[in-house]
């Protein structure tokens, strides 16, 4: 916006007493269009309030005309986002309209526009033998074609209806179309030109990818466009001869384009290119695909297009090799081909067919290393023996390279050894620290790599408090020493895992030695590992411990005296109420447990204890088991009787004795 003009509005504003009022505004010119209804032509002037207050301001426009001049000022008041319209009517050929709006303290939008205008704006959309096009505003009126020279000669000459025209000329050239109406005729200069024509030498109009093609180019008379360059995709790719041809060969489709000449127009065609099928060639041994192979091999080499097999392929297959190159099939096959690999070299595998596109393939064969490894574990070294697979021959100057690894304070550190094969195929290296892996390369082989299992022995050393070799007593601790076999020397181990029936758990060693506490029983199995050594493992078995629990029972009295101290024993009841005693650190005196009524019992060790039982002192059973069934029965006082009985006989003595004496006396 020019700021000379903000200013000088700003100036006419603050000394407008009409625009005393509102702070900052924000009105604008919107647009100034033109169009026609029925009552004739008008311009509209458009204004917005963008702004949040209520807005009066003054709106001058000016009309500079080809018949006329004119200006109207007009007050407005607008309100927060109101869009007020100012139309005037006017019937003119050509004006420049322009507007001034005048607010006071208006920021940021547009207070002025100018814009030019005819009443009648041709447009046309086909300019050849035909023309045809449209005007604005879309009235019904005539027209007449004049040729553009000096003397102006009428053509043609018809009608607009609905702002709309059509007509056919006899030849191409320039001309000039007059559009009559009321107030003023319009004109407007055209030049014609033949359309350009586009057509392919095909009897279907596709085009084979790979195939040579021609393409026609012509005018709409049938008249060859010569000697004019064309573009493929925007790029120039040919010329058309004098007959206007255009040859070519494609692989894809594209974009071609036929630049404007002095008769002809421009145009662009897309040329569809339909792509070949391509033969696909798959090579495979034993049943897998693959690219690499070995000498002695047999390669499987199949042909198809679209997963389905072909037949009639021409083949050719040629060895490279380093002293003499050989074709070794060059024939016509139907879907499949086998060939013996019995030179190492590179084959490459070329085949074709009518209409499809043609494909090659490359692969290796490589003879094979054969390599032994040899384990000195006593002297520390290792021997590499390479050797040539088929022949058994040793393989000299072989590049042996060996990657290994050593930790040192939690940092591990990568080391590399590089050595060649010497006449014998032979290499000695000192063991490496810990994991490690070699490869063996030479030119024509296969490179041969392995990761062999840890080289050093891992010996483990049990404390000898069994009962008998690997049977230990539960709850009790062992300890594991681990040491390197061949030096006889303690190592810390990284791990140490236990496996048992019930369960599994991990030590981590700080030291050689470590224990382990037998809380179970069954079997144990203990695996020892450590980087660079082999695995080692041993299983022991850990047993129940013998006791021997004594029962009386006196009374109400149940007396339990076993012969070692037991965390916990259970007696089960049969009463109505399901009772379980729970006994809980029965010590070597006796448990006495009172108030015992007449029912049947079973008394239950912790499953780490088989114990004999004895009742009253004499043994139950010979074998040990951890469960036992016994009554309870109440003891009776026979006391009472006894006595009576013994009055009784008393009784009855003194009354034998009394009749006798009796007797004497008569």
């Amino acid at each position: 916006m020019n700021h000379k003009i903000i200013l000088a509005v700003c100036v006419i504003l603050l000394l407008s007493a009409s625009f005393l009022e509102g702070s900052c505004e924000n009105v604008g010119i919107q647009n100034i269009t033109y169009n026609v209804d029925t009552g004739g032509k008008f311009f509209d002037i458009s204004l917005k309030n963008y702004g949040n207050n209520l807005t009066t301001g003054q709106i001058e426009i000016n009309y500079k005309c080809v018949q006329f001049n004119d200006t109207s000022v007009k007050n407005f008041e607008i309100s927060p986002n109101e869009i007020k319209e100012f139309v005037y009517y006017y019937d003119f050929c050509k004006c420049e309209v322009s507007a001034v709006m005048n607010v006071k303290n208006n920021t940021n939008k547009q207070i002025t526009l100018a814009k030019n205008f005819s009443a009648v704006v041709i447009n046309f959309d086909e300019l050849n033998l035909v023309v045809n096009g449209k005007i604005f505003p879309n009235l019904n009126t005539t027209f007449k074609i004049l040729s553009s020279d000096v003397s102006a000669k009428e053509i043609y000459r018809g009608d607009i209806v609905n702002g709309k025209f059509s007509f056919e000329l006899s030849d191409i050239g320039r001309f000039v179309l007059v559009v009559e109406s009321k107030s003023c005729n319009t004109s407007e200069k055209f030049e014609t030109k033949y359309n350009t024509l586009i057509t392919l030498d095909t009897k279907d109009g596709e085009i084979t990818e790979g195939k040579e093609t021609k393409i026609f180019i012509t005018n709409q008379k049938g008249n060859p466009v010569s000697g004019v360059f064309l573009f493929c995709n925007g790029i120039a790719c040919g010329r058309t001869d004098q007959s206007g041809i255009f040859k070519f060969f494609a692989n894809k489709s594209f974009i071609l384009s036929v630049p404007e000449t002095d008769l002809t127009w421009s145009v662009k065609k897309e040329i569809v290119v339909k792509e070949q099928q391509k033969i696909e060639i798959t090579i495979k041994k034993d049943e897998k695909e693959q690219e690499n192979f070995s000498v002695g091999d047999s390669a499987i080499i199949t042909f198809g297009a679209n997963n389905s097999p072909l037949e009639n392929i021409y083949l050719r297959i040629i060895k490279y090799g380093s002293e003499i190159n050989k074709t070794i099939v060059n024939t016509t096959i139907n879907e499949t081909e086998k060939i013996a690999l019995n030179e190492e070299g590179v084959y490459e595998i070329f085949a074709e067919k009518e209409n499809f596109k043609p494909a090659k393939k490359v692969f290796t064969a490589r003879r094979n290393f054969e390599v032994n490894l040899k384990i000195d574990e006593e002297k520390e070294r290792m021997t590499i023996n390479v050797s040539d697979a088929i022949t058994k021959k040793a393989v000299s100057t072989a590049i042996v390279t060996i990657n290994s690894a050593i930790t040192e304070n939690k940092t591990t550190k990568e080391l590399t050894q590089r050595e060649k094969t010497d006449m014998d195929g032979e290499i000695i290296f000192k063991f490496p620290p810990e994991k490690y892996s070699f490869c063996v390369e030479k030119e024509n082989y296969n490179k041969f790599c392995e990761e062999p299992s840890p080289i050093r022995t891992l010996t483990l050393r049990l404390s000898k408090n069994y009962i008998f070799e690997n049977h230990y007593v539960v709850f009790s601790n062992i300890t594991i020493t681990t040491f390197y076999t061949y030096k006889d020397i303690q190592v810390i181990a990284d791990k140490i895992f236990v496996k048992t029936e019930r369960g599994n758990f991990s030590i981590l060693p700080n030291y050689a030695q470590s224990k382990i506490f037998l809380n179970e029983t069954g079997k144990y199995e203990i695996y020892v590992t450590k980087t660079g050594y082999n695995d080692a493992v041993v299983t022991i078995f850990v047993e129940k411990t013998d006791i021997e629990v004594y029962l009386s029972v006196s009374k109400n009295l149940l007396t339990i005296s076993p012969s070692k101290q037991i965390d916990e024993i259970k007696i089960r009841c049969d009463n109505e109420s399901n009772e379980e005693i729970e006994l809980w650190n029965v010590t070597y005196g006796k448990v006495e447990i009172n108030k015992i009524s007449e029912k049947n019992c079973e008394i239950v060790l912790p499953e780490q204890y088989m114990g004999k039982f004895y009742v009253n002192n004499m043994p139950v059973s010979t074998n040990s088991t951890n469960k036992f069934k016994f009554t309870i029965r109440k003891v009776y006082d026979y006391t009472w009787l006894y006595t009576a009985i013994i009055i009784i006989v008393l009784l009855s003595t003194l009354v034998i004795v009394q009749h006798r004496y009796k007797k004497k006396e008569k």
